[in-house]
């Protein structure tokens, strides 16, 4: 994310919708952007607003927003941002959070499930992980069933693994 809103310029654009069209034979790759950490509205005109991204907020560890996620309608799925200290050879203490720790988890989530069904499409992917996504208890959804900073909810590995399997799903 950048720290204001910068509209994507076209051949960006470009390049995104082919990412998400163009490889693995026609099924696309699912691209996938942090919602930023700046505290502020995405705008329908940024790269993360994109209908061919899917755009991740984060969370904390106790599910709720971390405190400078961005938010807005681009924003499709919650993650948590499971911050990382970590010390390089260097010694200092350095940490990793926020959203560009939330986008890998959604990353890494789409690409446990591709290596699943390697038939799906970047579209069925975003499609899975929005529709596995559980919406969160913190704050109300409108009448589609989303929300401005969760998205379509937050992602948990195990709504992911019903939903590719669900006859195998423990039941309700």
């Amino acid at each position: 994310g950048f720290a204001q809103s910068i509209p994507v310029p076209d051949t960006l654009a470009e390049v995104i919708r082919r990412a998400a069209t163009e490889p693995r034979g026609g099924l696309g790759a699912l691209v996938v952007f942090a919602a930023g950490n700046d505290n502020r509205e995405i705008d329908d005109d940024e790269m993360q607003a994109m209908p061919e991204v899917l755009c991740v907020s984060a969370i904390d560890s106790y599910g709720y927003p971390t405190n400078s996620t961005n938010t807005g309608p681009g924003v499709d799925v919650a993650a948590p941002s499971a911050t990382v200290s970590i010390a390089p050879e260097n010694g200092t203490t350095t940490t990793f959070g926020g959203t560009s720790a939330a986008a890998p988890v959604a990353a890494g989530l789409a690409a446990w499930a591709v290596s699943q069904d390697p038939s799906l499409s970047a579209t069925d992917l975003m499609d899975l992980l929005e529709a596995s996504a559980e919406p969160s208890p913190y704050m109300p959804v409108d009448e589609g069933g989303r929300n401005d900073t969760y998205g379509w909810g937050v992602l948990y590995a195990q709504n992911v693994l019903a939903a590719l399997y669900p006859e195998a799903a423990p039941p309700p």
